[in-house]
């Protein structure tokens, strides 16, 4: 998912948008985009949550939401695709 992040955070610096006004504008705390940008899913409790916040900035940033969110799925099959899952 970092690939993800790394677009999103590229397209932002091109376009000089700061994260301080994308935070303001989508009223996502800066903290929680620096995460997503830096592809940290796991610092997440809800993965729905997160799909929203990629959504959401993907829209903002003039990106192709469903492109941004089939690779955001992509990533989280492959993620939870791989997770054991313990025997009771």
């Amino acid at each position: 998912m970092v690939e993800t992040g790394e677009n999103l955070r590229n397209t932002r610096e091109v376009s000089g948008i700061s994260l301080e006004e994308v935070s303001k504008d989508l009223n996502i705390p800066v903290i929680t985009l620096e995460q997503i940008e830096a592809g940290s899913y796991g610092a997440f409790d809800d993965i729905y949550a997160a799909r929203k916040i990629v959504l959401d900035y993907s829209k903002y940033l003039g990106l192709d939401p469903v492109e941004v969110i089939d690779e955001f799925n992509e990533y989280m099959f492959e993620k939870t695709s791989k997770l054991q899952i313990k025997k009771i």
